[in-house]
């Protein structure tokens, strides 16, 4: 008792400034509930906890953005679940940052979301893709410490003036359009400054009270962003003084309190309702002693409520399949709904939605699989006695309520831990159930939920400027992209039929019984389960629709629209940020009836090929050859290189006179293709497909579908946008890989005469679009004439349209014999040298890297130093050019020219132009077969790119060959060879000694 009032133990945290969001904010449009907290640390137990208060909140009360800051979580990842999408960002370090934002489905769809991290774990923008667009900035600025040394205090403040500079960034590339929302635990503490920042503020305090410890040395910085930006703190304008505080520490007396939690919009986007920010003091969350975060609770206005609705659940492959196993009699009420409705069919797109409609006839519509949050009486228990122990007028009764929170808080954290391990044995016993019935698919899911769990990332494409783009604008780049991966100014208009074609009702129905049952389907056709169970009756419609054939004639208008276009899907080729098209790997998903047609004409070729190509040596799609065929064939040349030139030369073969091999050994290449399926020409599948000996009305359907190809994308926000295509296989087609196999083999029947008109032969293994050539090497002419088949063999391709990807081909090379001693340092030699180098530089300038944090880039223009390569080459150069001028040089032998040129060689730095040998470089002259590439086709050749700058050669040697003598000359034939097939080839290619 103090003055005619109770205190409790915590009734000086008592907000007088406490004010509820005004209902004048609620009805004077649609807003957006938003909460701010930092956490200080997200376990298991409390994520759980947090997100069962998330689901139990009545739609009215459940926040729509929420934004947690200091999880404390390491990996960046997204998940969603019936309510709510996730986005997290981490800095990949233990017990360090990390933020959290969880986004209503009520306020945004999650495939509307766009996020990107400015800084891991520190900065986070989330995109809201409505209209107008929201775009949040999720903040966690370092924290601020006085009791630092001076060199501590400036690298603190070097890295909080990053984190000040990337803020207003962003806020300046943020159109004004669009609704600006900054939250998050900005560790600086603000004072009054209107109409930024209001009286509300914890620096504002009567005369007389406890002086507040001094402020962060750059909170000027965080004022002028306010200033400059026209921002507004949202929570600065209630009471002031201890009142406001977001940060308590509990455990000092008196107890201290700060404010450095913000919700931060612009100034007019805010309105009066905005500004009613509210303090949750009685967050269930929240602990019962130590230091904690209030967190920030504010109604945001908002343009427009948003657009989309909820996404109904799609009826999935297994789910249909298992309806139709477990419900017999449906099915075949099913199946009887479905012929009736083809019966009255009059067009392709017809047949798709009688199975859609009858399904829904059948077995009902689809309803969305929700997660039932019951209320806990547990956790309200919890709940209830940290809000007793908060309301307790004495310390016995208080004492009473936080050790009955904290029993229960151990008893439910003992709950969470052995339901995990209950899950992971049911998982455990569900894996050892779907091997045992030999089911690999349920395995495998199994597997996927145990292990961990993979970063899910969306595209983040971006304009010339950096900034996001939004639905339509990505649609708009994704497709200009690939009108030129498949050249679409030049697709043809229409293709013609001289002879008609025709099928049999059976033979259709064959192949669209083969449907794959797990094979995904365009969005809009029904399961591929549906289509097999009604195969028969869906081939009848086909047939009658079609007329069994195809006429004489034009072929697109006979040919189905829905047919010909090819849904485009991109899937993340590397755990890379998606922020490019190029780091995407497109698939096709195509309609299973023109899937099946495809089928059919496959069946109807597939032999004729085979026949053909029994002599290629393409060990893909081919009936009877596997993977462990092509490589047989690779390893047995390299076991062959491995045995002749491990052979030693003896002093025994000297004495019997056996002259020992001037070199000997052999050159492996292997060449990936980039975007082989995407840059066939369509004049190269006609003259492939005739020389295989395909019947001329199945060549003309086959190339009629492939001009009548469109690639189609889909923006998330549901709008479709499609291009012609004017080359490429047409991908997920069951005609594309005999029809790439059919390709190889005619460009190896016009590649093998010319290669075998020389004295060497390369033997040639092809798998799919991989190309791999061996080349046995027996003297210094093999190794030229292996490297003048080698730059003809690209350009060969190239000619063709068929480019190697320079970052994933390689070439192998292993030489012995008297011309292949070690040329010097290797690129592991010159990274040691490189190393040893700056670790004294450092020792010498007392600037250690885990201390100063200084790059070694950074140290050399600071001490204005040259790169240590470059200043010994720079010295050796120097020295070699004073020795060459003397008259001494006149005395040493002839060779000795080319162990300078070799070690000048090996001091190179890669990137940097190559020193010119004091000797003419050994000339490779391509012969005359090989010195062009003849046009037969009609197809013309790519345009040549202009010459840019020359690539560097990575000569990486990795074991040195072994050398049955000592001899006087250098390997410096082998590098100039190198060399030579560079300025033959054209692009980077990366060499490697074996």
């Amino acid at each position: 008792m103090y003055r005619g009032h109770w205190l409790t133990g915590r009734a000086d945290l008592k907000d007088r400034a406490d004010t509820e969001i005004s209902q004048a904010a609620t009805e004077a449009g649609p807003t957006i509930d938003v909460l701010s907290w930092n956490c200080g640390g997200l376990t298991s137990a409390r994520y759980a906890e947090l997100k069962q208060w998330l689901h139990m909140q009545t739609p009215q009360a459940r926040p729509g953005i929420t934004i947690i800051q200091e999880t404390f979580w390491k990996s960046s990842s997204e998940w969603e679940d019936e309510l709510f999408s996730y986005v997290h960002s981490g800095t990949n370090r233990n017990k360090e940052g990390g933020l959290l934002v969880i986004i209503s489905k009520q306020v945004c769809q999650s495939n509307l979301i766009r996020y990107d991290e400015i800084q891991p774990g520190r900065l986070l923008h989330v995109r809201l893709a409505t209209e107008p667009c929201t775009n949040l900035l999720a903040v966690y600025q370092h924290s601020w410490r006085s009791d630092l040394s001076t060199a501590s205090k400036e690298l603190l403040l070097s890295k909080r003036a990053t984190v000040w500079r990337r803020i207003q960034q962003f806020v300046r590339g943020t159109s004004a359009r669009s609704q600006l929302v900054l939250a998050g635990d900005f560790n600086c503490p603000i004072t009054e400054c209107l109409p930024f920042v209001g009286k509300g503020n914890r620096r504002n305090i009567r005369a007389g009270h406890r002086e507040l410890p001094p402020m962060a040395a750059d909170s000027d910085e965080f004022l002028d962003i306010l200033k400059n930006e026209d921002l507004q703190v949202l929570n600065s304008f209630g009471k002031s003084g201890l009142a406001c505080s977001t940060y308590i520490n509990a455990s000092q007396k008196p107890v201290q309190g700060s404010q450095i939690d913000f919700i931060i919009m612009r100034r007019s986007q805010a309105d009066d309702g905005s500004r009613c920010a509210q303090l949750l003091r009685d967050f269930p969350l929240l602990p019962i002693e130590g230091m904690w975060h209030y967190p920030l609770r504010a109604r945001l206005p908002c343009p427009r409520l948003p657009r989309h609705q909820m996404r109904g659940q799609r009826l999935t492959p297994d789910s249909a399949s298992l309806a139709l196993n477990q419900q017999p009699v449906k099915a075949q009420q099913f199946q009887q709904l479905v012929a009736q409705a083809l019966d009255q069919c009059a067009d392709m797109e017809g047949i798709n939605t009688a199975l859609t409609q009858s399904w829904s006839q059948v077995f009902g519509p689809v309803r969305r699989q929700r997660t039932v949050h019951a209320k806990d009486c547990c956790l309200a228990n919890m709940w209830h006695h940290r809000t007793r122990a908060t309301q307790a007028r004495s310390w016995m009764a208080r004492w009473h309520h936080i050790s009955r929170y904290q029993a229960i808080r151990r008893t439910i954290q003992q709950r969470v831990r052995a339901a995990k391990q209950a899950r992971l044995q049911q998982q455990l016993l569900d894996a050892e159930c779907a091997s045992t019935r030999g089911n690999p698919g349920a395995l495998y899911q199994i597997i996927r939920r145990i292990a961990p769990k993979l970063r899910r990332r969306k595209l983040q494409l971006r304009d010339e400027h950096g900034r996001l783009l939004g639905p339509r604008k990505e649609a708009e780049h994704i497709l200009a992209h690939y009108s030129e991966v498949f050249a679409s100014a030049s697709a043809t208009e229409d293709s013609w039929l001289t002879q008609p074609f025709h099928f049999e009702e059976m033979e259709f129905q064959a192949a669209l019984s083969e449907l794959p049952l797990h094979k995904a389907l365009p969005a809009h056709c029904a399961p591929a389960p549906l289509w097999r169970w009604c195969a028969d009756t869906v081939s009848s419609c086909t047939a009658r629709l079609l007329k069994c054939g195809l006429q004489a004639g034009s072929f697109r208008q006979q040919w189905p629209l829905e047919w010909a276009i090819s849904f485009l899907c991109l899937l993340p080729k590397t755990d890379q940020k998606l922020d490019a098209v190029t780091k995407l790997r497109p698939i096709s998903l195509l309609h299973p009836l023109g899937k099946s047609f495809a089928g059919m004409l496959m069946y109807r070729v597939r032999d004729t090929i085979a026949h053909k190509l029994a002599d290629t040596p393409q060990f893909a799609y081919l009936v009877g050859r596997s993977t462990a065929d092509a490589v047989d064939r690779a390893v047995w040349h390299i076991h062959q290189t491995r045995q002749r030139v491990g052979q030693q030369h003896t002093i025994h073969h000297r004495r019997a006179g056996i002259p020992q091999h001037e070199i000997r050994g052999s050159l492996t290449l292997s060449i990936d293709l980039r975007r082989a399926f995407d840059s066939i020409d369509r004049c190269l599948i006609t003259k492939s497909l005739e020389w295989a000996g395909v019947p001329t009305s199945l060549v003309e359907v086959i190339v009629g579908i492939h001009e009548a190809m469109r690639v189609s994308y889909t923006s998330c926000s549901g709008e479709a946008l499609s291009t012609a295509t004017g080359r490429g296989l047409r991908q997920g087609c069951r005609l594309a890989p005999i029809i790439w196999a059919c390709i190889t083999g005619y460009l190896m029947s016009k590649l093998g005469p010319l290669l075998d008109q020389g004295e060497l032969r390369p033997l040639l293994t092809l798998f799919a679009d991989d190309t791999l050539g061996q080349w046995e090497i027996q003297c210094k002419e093999h190794l030229s004439m292996a490297l003048t088949q080698v730059a003809f063999l690209l350009d060969f391709l190239k000619a063709h349209n068929l480019c190697a990807n320079t970052e994933k081909s390689v070439i192998l090379i292993k030489l012995a014999g008297q011309f292949c001693e070690d040329p010097g340092l290797d690129i592991v030699g010159r990274r040691q040298l490189y190393a040893t180098a700056v670790r004294h530089l450092r020792a010498m300038a007392n600037s250690p890297s885990h201390i100063s944090r200084e790059t070694t880039s950074d140290l050399l223009l600071r001490l204005e130093l040259p790169h240590p390569a470059d200043m010994l080459l720079d010295k050796t150069k120097a020295r070699h050019e004073r020795t060459s001028q003397s008259q001494v040089f006149a005395l040493q032998p002839q060779g000795l020219t080319q162990v300078w040129d070799a070690v000048l060689s090996s001091l190179e730095v890669p990137g940097r132009k190559s020193p010119a040998p004091s000797q003419p470089a050994v000339a490779v002259t391509p012969p005359a077969n090989l010195s062009a590439v003849t046009q037969e086709d009609n197809c013309p050749p790519e345009p040549a790119a202009e010459n840019g700058p020359e690539d560097p050669v990575e000569v990486i040697h990795a074991t040195p060959a072994e050398v049955t003598t000592p001899t006087e000359t250098t390997n410096i034939f082998c590098l100039q060879t190198f060399l030579s097939f560079k300025n033959l080839t054209g692009s980077r290619a990366a060499v490697f000694c074996m």
